[in-house]
């Protein structure tokens, strides 16, 4: 490197040659006066080197001297022919805003028709956390709106931006420092307001403010550039679809396990990174299955291409193999193989043999198909010839070479055999393996496994909850970015130095289904005497909805009169509690509700809403779990059972109508005609009526391998009682209505069947005969006992549900209300 190119600590450019290729074209100060180093060009032509060179003469002036200060360090300190956007505090932007004269005021009209006598001073302003590309379009937009124009980037500082819109990636100093190196950006303005009033205006003499055009709301108004565009100073800007600093952050929250372990193979330590050592060795393991699914699959690669290698071959082989008994063939490989006898050197002794060869020849012309005819012209060949050999051969028959080569050719077709069944083997050995792993690797990422709060050990109910709650918070960080955009949901950033209350006061403000529901409940019977979080407390007493931080209402019982009447708390949470699906209630949306109560996972209290799935206190054993499978295989029939009393919709009856063609069903109900309800063994048909929750429904559950849970909407995360009652009483559910990934989230990999993975009922029929009559594959769907149970009754489910309800309560900072909560429920319904 040339002496007076200077090397730069941080951000890739090298030399001030680098830096000026970088940014000479981009920035609006360009010193095209500046002298040039001859050295710094050594490698360009000769052209430009003669031209730099008559340039440095007719010019003087030297370089200005460029430190950028980054994070109170100077990491640049080189001689620039571009510096970067002045911030608005420097004696750049300083003389840039005297030498202008504000008093000539500049419309609209007059900067489209480029009228405008001085330059058109622009402001555009944002948060610019991790700038990207939608950030340097709205800057690109805002630079062309008008010719002449001087592009000011308002960046709002820190402690703003957090109490405004929560906590960013970057702070202050890194994004002033990554928007003023965009090239349309002509001076940064550092602390920007988030309301622009008139005397911010004026100070930075602005003429217009560019934005898109979309109602921007705060507390207090719907739009904070609406009294700008009043006065004629707004210029509408395109957004970007698709790119947000948001929609980044959500890249990296979605794959935080991906990103984690890229940088603990790049050096970070688990400290650096915020793991604890559990996770740490989560991690490590994945990525050490991960290293043997790649093994598996290159192997898999080379095995196909081997087979595919050997298939080619085998086929040569074969073609050869029978080429030898055809005429041709047989004469080639007698040809080849033949044993060598020595003639005589003496021509008389020569002489007599080929004659008797030859009259040996002539003799079998009777017989052609013996001998092949290319055997006349060899022998012939023989006679013909007069110059002495030491070595002539002649031939024998070709069951003489058939029998001689027998244990080759045995072994031929034994290793051709061996290898096409390999074939057909790796494929069914390899492939499934691999399926499996995938199966289990999205299962890991997305599960939501209840933890047990059962457990006499406080320290670990502690640690299993929150575990849980963590679990189950990253994936509703993914559905509440989904309701945003969707504008089902509004989430404001988190509230710095908010006063946290010792105990918190929940008040049953509505009766639930016509009658009190936890009024004469204890708060451990509420909450569950393991659960972590201790300072809630429940009442009904409803003269305290003043002072009470929760007015838990149900949706059924609500009284919208008395809710028009009640006077808001803005501090106070309104939190609605529904747990059925698919009704239409637009009405609803006005009362802003802040949280809810229900079976979706991104409800701010969503576990045990039907059932939920808790870790045994104790395994079982291997010997204890064969010995049930063992009684549950023989003792259970070989159908399913389906009990319905909602005719709606009548897909689910169709689709039970057209697997009972192929598969054997009981099935009760009033939907269910008197023809077709069935005993036992799903063939003979029942006089005896079942009604729904007897001892009759539960005798067919608990001999049945199958049950029909089929629910009656497919409304995202509508996973209700019917499963929970099926897994509880030991038989397998097949499922329909909400997609798989929302049983995978709250139930353990095969412990279901799925309609949807199949693409006939015939196939489904085909699947379930196997699994009913294949012990080990039965085994494999309910392998999950061995270390859990599950809980379907709601005594059981309400103190998990409420103890969530409490951490809430605790961890919560954000102020959150649904703006359109109907249509959050009605979610794929």
């Amino acid at each position: 490197m040339d002496d007076d190119s200077t090397s730069i600590e941080s951000g890739g450019v090298t030399s001030a040659d680098e830096w000026h290729d970088a940014s000479a074209e981009n920035s609006t100060y360009a010193n095209t006066n500046s002298s040039i180093s001859k050295e710094n060009y050594h490698e360009k032509s000769s052209f430009e080197e003669v031209s730099i060179a008559n340039k440095k003469k007719s010019n003087k002036k030297t370089m200005t001297e460029c430190s950028l200060k980054f994070n109170g360090q100077t990491s640049i300190n080189a001689e620039l022919n571009v510096s970067p956007a002045p911030l608005c505090y420097e004696e750049q932007a300083r003389k840039e805003r005297e030498n202008c004269d504000y008093s000539i005021k500049i419309t609209l009209d007059m900067a489209k028709e480029n009228a405008a006598p001085r330059k058109i001073r622009i402001y555009a302003d944002g948060i610019y956390d991790l700038f990207h590309v939608g950030h340097a379009r709205q800057l690109m937009q805002a630079k062309n709106l008008f010719k002449n124009v001087y592009l000011l980037a308002g960046v709002c500082n820190d402690n703003l931006t957090h109490s405004k819109k929560g906590k960013t990636v970057m702070n202050e100093t890194e994004r002033y420092e990554s928007v003023r190196h965009c090239r349309y950006v002509d001076e940064i303005v550092t602390d920007a307001p988030w309301v622009l009033d008139d005397d911010f205006l004026t100070k930075n003499k602005i003429d217009f403010v560019a934005h898109d055009e979309v109602p921007y709301g705060a507390e207090g108004s719907d739009d904070i550039y609406q009294h700008i565009k009043a006065r004629g100073m707004f210029a509408a800007t395109q957004r970007t679809e698709g790119v947000s600093t948001s929609d980044i952050i959500c890249r990296l929250v979605r794959d935080y396990d991906m990103y984690v372990r890229r940088n603990l193979a790049r050096g970070y330590s688990a400290q650096d990174l915020n793991v604890g050592f559990i996770k740490k060795s989560q991690l490590e393991l994945q990525t050490r299955i991960d290293t043997v699914k790649s093994k598996i699959r290159t192997y898999e690669e080379e095995s196909k291409t081997f087979m595919e290698r050997w298939e080619d071959r085998s086929k040569e082989y074969i073609r050869s193999f029978i080429g030898l008994f055809e005429r041709t063939g047989v004469l080639n490989l007698l040809h080849r193989t033949r044993p060598q006898i020595t003639l005589p050197s003496t021509p008389n002794k020569r002489n007599d043999i080929e004659n008797k060869l030859t009259s040996r020849i002539e003799k079998s012309k009777s017989f052609p198909l013996n001998v092949p005819n290319n055997l006349y012209q060899i022998l012939s060949s023989i006679k013909m010839e007069k110059r002495i050999h030491s070595k002539k051969t002649f031939t024998l028959p070709y069951r003489h070479y058939l029998f001689h080569f027998k244990w080759p050719l045995v072994g031929f077709a034994f290793v051709l055999s061996l290898l096409i069944f390999v074939q057909i083997k790796l494929t069914s050995i390899f492939i499934p393996y691999i399926i499996e792993e995938q199966h289990l690797e999205h299962f890991n990422k997305n599960i939501i496994y209840p933890i047990v709060l059962l457990n006499n050990d406080n320290n670990t109910h502690r640690l299993n909850m929150n575990y849980y709650f963590l679990k189950k918070d990253e994936l509703k960080i993914m559905d509440d970015i989904y309701a945003i955009k969707k504008k089902q949901k509004v989430v404001l950033p988190s509230i710095k130095n908010r006063h946290k209350p010792n105990s918190y006061l929940i008040l049953e403000s509505t009766t639930v289904f016509g009658r009190p529901r936890f009024c004469s409940y204890t708060n451990e019977q509420i909450f569950g005497r393991a659960c972590p979080y201790r300072n809630c407390k429940y009442t009904c007493d409803r003269t305290r909805d003043s002072d009470a931080h929760v007015l838990l209402m149900h949706k059924r019982d609500l009284n919208y009169k008395l809710l028009n009447s009640i006077k808001r708390n803005s501090e106070q949470i309104w939190l609605l509690w529904h747990d059925e699906s698919n009704e239409n209630s637009p009405e609803i949306n006005r009362y802003k509700f802040n949280w809810t109560i229900t079976y979706r996972i991104s409800a701010e209290a969503s576990i045990g809403a039907y059932g939920i799935i808790i870790l045994k206190e104790t395994p079982w054993s291997a010997q204890q779990f064969d010995s049930w499978i063992d009684e549950q295989f023989i003792k259970r029939h070989n159908q399913a059972v389906w009990f319905v009393s909602n005719c709606q919709p009548k897909k689910r009856l169709k689709k039970f109508r057209s697997l009972r063609e192929f598969y054997s069903i009981a099935a009760f109900g009033k939907c269910i005609s008197s023809n077709e309800s069935f005993s036992l063994n799903a063939q003979v048909q029942s006089n005896s009526k079942c009604q729904r929750d007897s001892s009759c429904e539960q005798n067919y559950l608990k001999n049945s391998k199958f049950y029909l849970a089929f629910e009656s909407q497919s409304c995202t995360d509508y996973i209700t009682e019917k499963f929970w009652r099926t897994l509880a009483l030991g038989a397998i559910p097949i499922v329909s209505g909400p997609e798989r990934e929302n049983f995978i989230r709250v139930a353990p990999l095969h412990s279901f069947i799925h309609v949807d993975d199949y693409t006939s009922d015939e196939e489904l029929a085909q699947t379930l005969n196997l699994i009913a009559t294949n012990r080990s594959i039965y085994e494999k769907y309910h392998h999950w006992r061995r270390y859990y149970d599950v809980h379907h009754e709601a005594k059981d489910l309400d103190p998990f549900r409420f103890c969530e309800l409490c951490y809430r309560l605790n961890t919560n900072t954000q102020r959150i209300w649904y703006e359109n909560i109907n249509d959050w429920f009605l979610d794929k319904c």
